[in-house]
């Protein structure tokens, strides 16, 4: 997926005058990161931040729709900090005088860079989705378009890709965007007349998808990712069965023998057994989703023989630092099995590390090995729980495919 930039952030407050605390006692404001330019300085990327109204060190909350993700939230007088460990981030912002709280987002990307800008938001009584894109006073438009159902959409950079959205009487629209790679998460938003938009942070990534319906029934917009990257695309309305590419057949490999010739594998514990190996990024939303799957089948599997091997593609050339970033997702999923670190995260510098491959297109890429080491199947990207009836699609598929590996393989006596 593509990286975020460093962006600022603000926060409107109403903790110098307390508010009754709601939804587990946070108090919850609609934060936005500004990713405005010259053409439209307002531009933001909304998302709802619950955090508690206690000194020291508390729980918060980021929603994207359905989705809940706990933070870890510090606060010490005016100062507030919320770090994304996992993800090399961090939002830290300060209480002005007129209870604003301002501050940034620092989030590392590729070569070792960060991004900074600035911002404004405010407080809300609870974490209704409406507040996310309705000015604060002016309701929105009565009449509106249904954008529910399936999209049919082409990006011009990320080619195709398919929309999934529901839609509530308010104009709530909820959903996910399926490119070939994988999905773009929870995404939230309303509608507002022939317009709609759809956005999403969750430590590591801030998208925002703008569109209009034009009078032939055409979705036209722009997708943005922070506010470093601009993808424009047009969609029209699809059928229910419209289907992506097939994930398995996007990477192939290419070697004579049909193996993935990596020297761990001819090592122990992984020579003779079958192998998942799955090619990754620790900044990668995608791949941490993936991540919580591989460890139910290694519970599932590993003492019938499977095997798990990581290969990290990380942001920098500081060794260290990758090495750290992997060791906190190999404990934020409590997995056992040995993660290669590499240090770059371009698609064209793994294929080239990984010549057995055809190509890398997405992270995560998943291989399955058999026991005599030649590869039974390449799957691309991942649908994650946001993808719904995808997701639980990929999971049989996986398990299928697990089964198949295992198969392969006679332990000894």
């Amino acid at each position: 997926m593509k990286l975020l930039p460093l962006v600022a952030l603000t926060l409107v407050s109403l903790l110098a005058t307390p508010v009754a605390a709601a939804d587990g006692d946070l108090l919850w404001y609609r934060a936005s990161l500004n990713i405005g330019d010259e053409q439209n300085p307002t531009r933001e990327i909304p998302f709802l931040l619950g955090i508690a109204n206690v000194q020291g060190a508390s729980k918060g909350e980021i929603r994207n729709g359905a989705e809940r993700i706990e933070i870890d939230v510090k606060r010490r007088g005016a100062s507030l900090t919320i770090d994304f460990p996992h993800y090399d981030s961090r939002i830290t912002a300060n209480f002005d005088y007129h209870s604003t709280l301002v501050g940034e987002w620092r989030k590392t990307v590729r070569d070792g860079k960060e991004r900074v800008l600035a911002l404004f938001a405010r407080h809300v009584p609870e974490p209704r989705n409406e507040f996310l894109f309705s000015a604060p006073g002016r309701p929105q438009k009565m009449e509106r378009a249904d954008f529910s159902g399936h999209w049919a959409m082409r990006f011009e950079e990320d080619g195709i890709a398919k929309g999934s959205f529901e839609q509530d009487l308010a104009g709530n629209l909820y959903g996910t965007i399926q490119p070939t790679f994988g999905d773009y998460r929870f995404l939230a938003g309303g509608v507002d007349g022939s317009r709609m938009r759809l956005s999403v942070f969750d430590g590591a990534h801030a998208f925002l998808f703008d569109g209009k319906l034009n009078a032939e029934g055409v979705l036209e917009g722009a997708f943005y990712s922070g506010n470093h990257w601009v993808d424009p695309f047009v969609a029209e309305k699809a059928d229910s069965d419209f289907e992506m590419p097939d994930p398995f057949s996007l990477t192939s490999i290419t070697s004579d023998d049909g193996k993935l010739h990596i020297d761990a594998l001819n090592e122990p514990p992984y020579a003779g057994k079958p192998t998942i190996v799955t090619v990754f990024g620790t900044w990668c939303p995608n791949c941490n989703e993936e991540a919580m799957l591989l460890r139910e089948l290694y519970e599932k599997h590993h003492d019938r023989g499977l095997q798990f091997l990581g290969i990290a593609c990380e942001h920098t050339q500081d060794q260290a630092r990758n090495e750290e970033q992997v060791r906190r997702f190999k404990e934020r999923y409590d997995l056992p099995w040995k993660i290669l670190v590499t240090n770059t995260s371009r698609k064209s510098e793994v294929a080239e590390t990984l010549p057995d491959l055809s190509d890398v297109k997405s992270y995560p890429t998943t291989i399955f090995v058999n026991a005599d080491g030649t590869v039974e199947a390449v799957h691309s990207g991942f649908n994650g729980a946001a993808t719904g009836a995808a997701h639980e699609h990929l999971r049989d598929e996986f398990d299928r495919l697990v089964e198949r590996i295992l198969a392969t393989y006679e332990p000894s006596s």
